[in-house]
């Protein structure tokens, strides 16, 4: 399955496990972030793989790129938003 140029914004129900970072800030467990993202995406679009960058702080409002990739090699990007403090996120279309 192609992944489509158009994303549908989506919420992740779980929270992610946060970890601190040198500098006392909660960030996200990056392997746990992936799994989550590519778990809230499946639905809609198959086996995906994520990709995001490490150490995406926890905190209220915080944006970052990622990255999914189908199984055939078709790339697409998404833009996770950090909703609140308790680990929420949503998906929505990238750049």
């Amino acid at each position: 399955m192609t992944i489509p140029s158009r994303w549908i914004a989506c919420a992740a129900a779980l929270p992610l496990l946060f970890v601190a970072s040198g500098c006392g800030e909660e960030t996200f467990d990056s392997a746990d972030l992936q799994k989550q993202v590519a778990k809230t995406l499946k639905s809609t679009y198959g086996d995906v793989t994520v990709k995001c960058p490490g150490d995406v702080s926890a905190k209220k409002g915080t944006k970052v790129t990622c990255t999914a990739t189908a199984k055939d090699g078709t790339k697409g990007a998404f833009l996770i938003t950090v909703a609140d403090n308790d680990g929420n996120f949503t998906v929505a279309p990238g750049k």
